[in-house]
């Protein structure tokens, strides 16, 4: 008959040695027995230890792990930040052409180089994008400041015709006497002949100076507008404005009529600058140099991009 064999026990197993029996007494009568097993609870132990140990390990990890899922998030979104942000300094150079303003002539360049680590690089990134971005917001501000004024002097400045549709019976300068039909007298406007009751509009942006019957003029307006420039509409019928009053291009001022020295319905469309009468046909545009190309096949036309003539 063969004996089975024995499983090797280590020394420390050895000196525990097997089970230990716990008799449980009571009043000198044995009422439970206990076996404990110190190899069991050795082996018990000796897992909850490397647990103990373990988990932290493992949730560390995690936590590393999850750090580098976020820096290389953050790392891509920084870079398409910093596309965006490129091609919107890109526009607002632009527009710093359109508006006049100087350009930033800031040299750039040097080799590229590797990072230190993708950590450093992404912090790098996030600083340099913050700094690049409060440059583009004062560069922004700057441009909307100019572009504002640029809008304003445009529309203030004398464009186009008080009345729609109408033809012009005297032009700026020397012209036969309409009254007598000999001789020369200086005409310092232009007539524009419409029937009575026609609405004028204001040419340009502006505060209105007077509204009064004047010499030859008849009932005029007067509308101080923007470059020191002053536009006077004459021979109205009656006016719709009062002075001190703001007008916008396009807006009625009054209606053709034929009051003062005329000899029938139209309006005098006079524009003087630092008080001297200048040719309404001949202002020179407000506009920059900068103009973005045109498409190809673009037909041309003439006035202000963006600004309408008065209606």
């Amino acid at each position: 008959m063969s004996v089975p064999p024995t499983r090797p026990t280590s020394w420390l197993a050895r000196r525990i040695g097997g089970p230990v029996r716990l008799l449980i007494v009571r009043d000198a009568h044995p009422v439970r027995e206990v076996r404990f097993d110190p190899r069991t609870a050795l082996r018990v132990g000796s897992w909850v230890f490397v647990a103990v140990w373990l988990l932290p390990i493992a949730a560390l990890g995690v936590v590393v792990l999850h750090a580098r899922l976020e820096r290389d998030t953050l790392a891509t979104q920084v870079a398409a930040l910093t596309v965006e942000a490129k091609r919107l300094s890109t526009n607002i150079a632009e527009l710093e052409r359109y508006a006049g303003l100087p350009g930033r002539g800031e040299g750039e360049g040097g080799p590229a180089a590797t990072p230190p680590d993708a950590a450093s690089a992404a912090g790098d990134a996030v600083d340099g994008t913050g700094t690049f971005l409060g440059t583009l917001r004062r560069r922004f501000g700057a441009v909307a400041g100019a572009v504002t004024d640029r809008v304003s002097l445009m529309r203030g400045t004398p464009s186009g015709v008080p009345v729609a549709d109408a033809r012009t019976s005297s032009t700026f300068g020397w012209r036969v006497n309409p009254f007598s039909g000999e001789g020369a007298e200086w005409h310092a406007g232009l007539d524009f002949p419409a029937p009575a009751g026609t609405p004028v509009r204001a040419t340009a942006d502006g505060i209105v100076e007077t509204v009064a019957t004047v010499g030859g003029y008849g009932l005029a307006v007067t509308v101080r507008n923007r470059g020191d420039y002053t536009t006077i509409y004459g021979h109205l019928q009656r006016a719709t404005v009062v002075a001190g009053a703001r007008v916008a291009r396009g807006d009625v001022v009054g209606h053709v009529g034929s009051s003062g020295r005329s000899t029938g319905p139209h309006v005098h469309y006079e524009v003087r600058r630092h008080g001297q009468p200048v040719n309404p046909r001949r202002i020179p545009s407000p506009e920059p140099a900068f103009r973005t190309p045109a498409p190809a096949g673009a037909v041309k036309a003439g006035g202000a991009p963006g600004v309408p003539p008065a209606r």
